[in-house]
């Protein structure tokens, strides 16, 4: 039997597997596909959706705060929640959060700027010409906050969220577009605009500490202000001609593949579009919603390989965008909050259902023909690791396999092979009799909750 691409090859055109990703050393050293983390329920707020979250560490104490709707909430390290005092002027729609000194935090919801000292949430009292403050970020002892439609951005007093002076504040110099979005990495704060960026550091100057370095200015802009992470010592962000980008040095790269582009290029709109960052066995992950289309896709910094994440619809017979809202790094947990009913759970490699509801996981081998010749297929073998069954319930878990024989068009009905009951490890995936056809691509799904580790593929045939 010939191997046919299934791990590696193709990635930069054809589409990216779905709920399963490609990890170098999946088993025994060798490359494979393995599950996406599942999820694990830790705490329900009650409904509406978790707009944002951030972990704090003061002295000994470790806390999560959290926004539901139009509340903030502090949650120790055992997952006990107390609500604070006061409230935020919006429900809905993602937030800010950022943290400066022992306790001193600061919230924007694109209307409002909101100050957090211990238990107690304030509206800070801003300049007036301060007309609407879309953007928070924290640097050297400085809060800092952007107006919406204006190129300028203001710094606090020292370590104090709630108090701004109309005359500290600074203007994107080199071009006239607004600031959408303002994100730190290392030594660098970046104001990040409609079409430019610009690079600026503390100087420690009198008048106003910080200074766009010269020739700091980037030609990109960001098409979607909650995109902007900072991961892997780089900036990652939806750029304005809906690529995805990294800032390497100071030159915006493309790392999004050509298929991806297409499919945001023909989206409805990407302005709502969010991201946030997770690390799981050494892999810096960067992970983009676009809530119009309902789709989630995930980029793998270690690999530069991207991957789907989402619910399976039975109803549209594909899938819909992720659960996840909003994350962040708690202590040794990686959690993320519902954009829908006020959940939080945490992100587990070894729980194989989503909160309980099982998934499907999905990789569409790459186009197959030779030279245009009809070929048939007398057996094709998937090539994983087997005995993954359960002691109870899933006993003998199941492989899917989907014929087209018309460039993905359309799809022939399922067939099942056993992926071998626990202990069964010779078990052989196999397929037989499959027809002829010039075209060929192979649809392999699993649904049911087991560990799923897939190795490759291989194909006997022949031209007829």
């Amino acid at each position: 039997m010939n191997p046919i691409p299934f791990i590696h090859a193709g990635e930069q055109e054809a589409e990216p597997p779905v709920n399963l990703y490609v990890q170098p050393a999946a088993f025994n050293g060798r490359p494979g596909l393995v599950n996406t983390p599942g999820m694990v329920e830790v705490l329900s707020m009650g409904s509406g959706e978790i707009r944002g979250m951030l972990a704090t560490i003061h002295g000994y104490a470790t806390y999560l705060y959290v926004v539901r709707r139009d509340k903030v909430y502090r949650i120790d390290k055992n997952f006990i929640s107390t609500e604070l005092s006061g409230s935020l002027n919006t429900d809905s729609g993602h937030v800010q959060m950022v943290e400066g000194g022992p306790g001193k935090l600061m919230i924007t919801d694109t209307k409002r700027a909101y100050g957090i000292d211990g238990v107690t949430l304030s509206t800070t009292i801003l300049p007036a010409d301060i007309n609407r403050p879309i953007n928070a970020m924290y640097m050297d002892t400085y809060f800092m906050l952007s107006d919406a439609y204006t190129g300028r951005w203001y710094i606090s007093d020292n370590e104090d969220p709630s108090t701004f002076d109309a005359l500290d504040f600074a203007s994107a110099e080199s071009a006239p577009d607004d600031i959408v979005a303002i994100v730190r990495t290392q030594d660098d704060l970046i104001l990040m605009g409609e079409a430019t960026m610009e690079i600026w550091q503390n100087t420690g100057e009198l008048d106003f500490p910080f200074r766009k370095m010269g020739g700091g200015k980037v030609e990109k802009g960001i098409a979607a202000r909650h995109t902007a992470v900072d991961m892997d010592n780089s900036i990652f962000w939806l750029a304005d001609d809906r690529t995805v980008r990294r800032l390497e040095g100071y030159v915006p790269v493309v790392i999004s593949t050509p298929w991806l582009n297409q499919i945001m290029a023909d989206m409805e709109t990407v302005s709502d579009a969010f991201a946030f960052r997770y690390y799981d066995q050494g892999n810096a992950f960067y992970v983009i919603s676009f809530p119009t289309d309902s789709k989630t896709f995930v980029y793998n910094a270690a690999t530069t390989m991207w991957h789907q994440w989402g619910q399976y619809s039975a109803l549209s017979a594909g899938f819909i965008r992720h659960r996840a809202n909003c994350g962040v790094k708690f202590g040794n947990d990686h959690l993320v909050g519902d954009f829908q009913n006020g959940k939080i759970y945490r992100l587990d490699k070894d729980t194989y259902t989503d909160a309980r509801t099982t998934n499907r996981r999905e990789r569409i081998i790459p186009r197959i023909a030779a030279s245009r010749q009809r070929f048939a297929v007398s057996e094709i073998e998937i090539e994983l690791k087997s005995g993954v069954g359960l002691p109870t319930g899933t006993v003998n878990p199941l492989l899917m396999l989907q014929v087209s024989k018309n460039n993905g068009r359309t799809w022939g009905n399922e067939k099942t092979g056993s992926m071998g009951a626990l202990g069964q490890y010779l078990t052989r995936c196999r397929f037989r009799r499959l027809g002829s056809g010039r075209d060929w691509m192979f649809k392999v799904a699993v649904s049911d909750p087991v560990e799923v580790c897939l190795l490759g593929a291989h194909l006997r045939g022949g031209p007829i």
